[in-house]
């Protein structure tokens, strides 16, 4: 990668973090974000071979960040420091929101009236802001996930799904309650 990455908060803090240490590794500044390289007062050459990577990797997370997480961390001198606050920042806010999410995913309910389409694209975004935090949902689960949030408007097809031995396979779900809902709609 030739430009610096950009953190958003939509491909959110893993990614972020990958696309980082390949940008700097490529200019051998990583170990200095990590801690395991640092200053060194009894060499001259190692010490200003440290100062101008710990320099270029600060300016590169610095400029990566969005304003308001850059803001709290500008002051600190080491970019280990920077990088140690910055994902303590983000790890812990991550796992609120994946909590938050995860309680909209899983509590999520299929009305009569709802678009069946918009329904299953909004569990999907969910599903995808959980694995963008490090909190992957299989397929399987998903299909059960969908099944439980259908069940008081689509009883026949949760039904036709637990008389199966394996689990529901998520495609077979998502294509069947879109039929249905097809169907429903060509009888309104």
């Amino acid at each position: 990668a030739t430009k610096a990455p950009k953190y958003d908060e939509n491909g959110g803090f893993d990614l972020y973090r990958a696309r980082l240490e390949s940008y700097l590794r490529q200019r051998d500044c990583w170990n200095v974000v990590l801690g395991t390289e640092g200053p060194d007062a009894q060499n001259a050459e190692r010490q200003r071979i440290y100062e101008e990577r710990n320099l270029f990797a600060r300016d590169t997370l610095l400029f990566g960040l969005l304003p308001k997480d850059a803001k709290k961390i500008c002051t600190l001198v080491r970019v280990t420091e920077m990088w140690t606050a910055f994902e303590r920042d983000k790890t812990r806010r991550d796992f609120a929101n994946s909590i938050c999410i995860g309680a909209k995913l899983y509590g999520a309910k299929y009305a009569k009236g709802m678009n069946m389409d918009k329904y299953l694209e909004d569990l999907e975004d969910y599903r995808r802001q959980l694995e963008n935090m490090n909190d992957p949902i299989t397929d399987a689960d998903m299909a059960s996930i969908i099944l439980t949030g259908v069940e008081g408007t689509h009883r026949n097809v949760v039904r036709m799904f637990n008389r199966d031995v394996n689990p529901p396979d998520l495609e077979r779900v998502l294509n069947t309650l879109r039929s249905e809902a097809e169907m429903d709609e060509a009888e309104e």
